[in-house]
């Protein structure tokens, strides 16, 4: 039975798992070291950006925020890396009086 009460589908044993073919499946979520490898290279650009700005190289800071935002669109418009992409890079133009 579904969540909600409802029998399974015709053609559907009750316990059985739904498989899906690589053709339904987004390419991303199959590969674990695909994601991990871009986690990896969006982190190394946001703490490039802080290394930077600590040594007070804006426009380097800059560079790093903006290539952390180009690699967070691997994950979604609306992803956690997307919006701390975007924040940090709007309070760096905040700070640097360009905002």
């Amino acid at each position: 039975a579904h969540c909600d009460g409802r029998p399974p589908a015709t053609g559907q044993q009750a316990g059985a798992t739904r498989t899906w073919t690589d053709e339904h499946m987004d390419p991303t979520e199959r590969n674990l070291e695909v994601n991990v490898q871009a986690v990896h290279e969006w982190k190394a650009q946001i703490e490039a950006a802080k290394q930077a700005w600590k040594a007070g190289q804006r426009a380097e800071a800059e560079k790093a925020l903006l290539s952390a935002l180009d690699k967070s669109a691997y994950f979604g418009a609306e992803s956690p890396p997307v919006a701390t992409s975007l924040y940090n890079l709007a309070e760096l133009y905040r700070r640097c009086k360009r905002l």
